[in-house]
């Protein structure tokens, strides 16, 4: 039997030797050709059973399995509380209206009451999102991957709505989950995906349990291209009335990962609204820096899977090489003026020890500016306080995605990266402001083949998505 449910697909009985079952495992697995096995799946085995996120489409899986009867049963959806809040505000725009009018065609939906809400960094996702769980008036769960975006969604519904502080309760930690479990207190919840995930590692009902006890009708997955093997999880284990999936960037940044992605994702209803949004506003600026490695240093910046951030960036953090990269961080401030003009600026680094080096000395060499640092090791109180400053120093795992700095104008990126998902969440942190500049200025070791290469695919995706391109080592500027 396979069984269908809101978000899950259970295939009951499945031989796990047979030829059915090595194909879907084939199909739905990441292989891991260095370690000659299967590291990722899709889907959760359970003793004899196999469970699947519903967003595959029951189809794909009959295919795997034509002999198994198909029964669609929706009583195992968790029985959602009602719940109802007012909107402080309207859409602001049509891009926004118009989402809204998709994401609500999920009400009427019979079979699939999921959506796929895909919007550039700053277009509103969250607001949407809002307006959509205010007039479904379902108790709904927000699942993100880190506190500070708990903190910020909390915010949001604060600004957007009239709910209390106490209607919204993050859950973060198992004793914050088992109080809540025992006695529910709020309207909306937003959870940890690491939470969840620890919680599915002690026992695959867990979520499922969650679900029932806090009554959830709707849940949210913000940025759903990270986190992909929680949400499959979660989905494949656990079923809720309404699913909505919010991403800037929906693709992963490995091929074969983002087959997969597709895979899970392929048939669930989507919207960008890619015609209604506004003009190209960015300026990207490329600007060299050339740290002359030796053949040796070339290298030991390699490794047998390929050229290695890391070790480039433990390279440029040497003392041979250290000298050159402050060099260039301080010429870009004295080319663009940046001590000078009133301009919200971050500067993005690889590493926690280059950030705390190139922050002390550029206090030195520019006592009269602001610096705050915007890292993991910090308090969120901390890291809210550092947004607040004119400059903020940060590494591209804190900044690449979901961080709300709407008054940033210039953004400086030392991190070499080839991935065109990370250069699109990069570039999105700059939004767009009305008589401002949107200026990323993407500094390039030309020393190094692979980064000139990495920048090469980094400056398609601009030339299709920028204002201008203006290149420094070309007299462009």
């Amino acid at each position: 039997m396979i069984e269908v449910g809101r978000n899950s697909i259970i295939v009951r009985n499945v031989d796990k030797d047979s030829n059915e079952f090595k194909k879907v495992n084939y199909a739905y697995s990441l292989y891991d050709k260095v370690k000659h096995k299967y590291v990722f799946s899709v889907f959760t085995v359970i003793d004899s059973d196999l469970y699947f996120p519903a967003s595959i489409g029951v189809d794909n899986i009959e295919k795997y399995f034509p002999d198994k009867k198909v029964v669609y049963n929706y009583m195992t959806t968790a029985k959602a509380a009602s719940i109802s809040y007012n909107m402080r505000h309207a859409p602001k725009n049509e891009l926004q209206q118009k989402a809204i009018r998709f994401m609500m065609t999920m009400r009427k939906d019979t079979k699939v009451r999921s959506r796929f809400l895909s919007l550039a960094t700053g277009s509103g996702k969250t607001y949407v999102s809002i307006n959509v769980i205010s007039q479904l008036k379902k108790k709904a769960m927000i699942i993100v991957d880190s506190i500070s975006l708990a903190e910020q969604w909390r915010g949001e519904f604060l600004k957007h709505t009239d709910l209390k502080e106490s209607d919204i309760v993050i859950l973060s930690g198992q004793d914050i989950v088992n109080a809540e479990s025992k006695k529910p207190t709020a309207k909306i919840y937003i959870a940890i995906h690491r939470t969840l995930g620890n919680m599915l590692a002690a026992d695959t009902n867990s979520v499922n349990l969650l679900m029932n006890k806090l009554h959830i009708g709707i849940r949210v997955f913000d940025e759903s291209h990270v986190e992909f093997g929680n949400i499959c999880k979660v989905n494949s284990l656990s079923n809720v009335e309404y699913t909505i999936y919010l991403t800037a960037t929906p693709s992963r940044s490995n091929f074969i990962d983002n087959s997969l992605y597709a895979k899970v994702f392929g048939k669930i209803p989507y919207f960008n609204g890619k015609e209604l949004s506004g003009d190209k506003y960015h300026t990207v600026i490329f600007y060299p820096m050339n740290s002359s490695p030796s053949i040796v240093q070339k290298t030991s910046c390699r490794t047998k899977y390929g050229f290695s951030v890391q070790k480039w960036a433990g390279y440029i953090s040497s003392d041979e090489a250290y000298p050159l990269l402050l060099e260039t961080i301080s010429g870009i401030f004295s080319k663009f003026k940046l001590s000078e003009r009133n301009m919200k600026t971050a500067i993005v680094l690889p590493t926690i020890k280059l950030i705390k080096k190139v922050s002390e000395d550029l206090k030195l060499l520019y006592p009269e500016i602001d610096i705050g640092l915007f890292i993991g090791e910090l308090k969120p109180k901390e890291r809210e306080e550092a947004k607040e400053k004119m400059f903020i120093i940060t590494d591209d795992k804190m900044f690449d995605k979901a961080i709300d700095i709407p008054d940033l104008e210039i953004l400086i990126n030392v991190v070499d990266f080839g991935s065109l998902v990370k250069t699109e969440q990069m570039i999105g942190r700059l939004r767009y402001h009305e008589g401002k500049q949107s200026i990323y200025i993407d500094v390039v070791d030309n020393g190094f083949d692979e980064c000139i290469a990495h920048s090469k695919i980094r400056k398609r995706f601009f030339k299709k998505n920028a204002k201008q391109i203006i290149e420094i080592n070309k007299g462009e500027f």
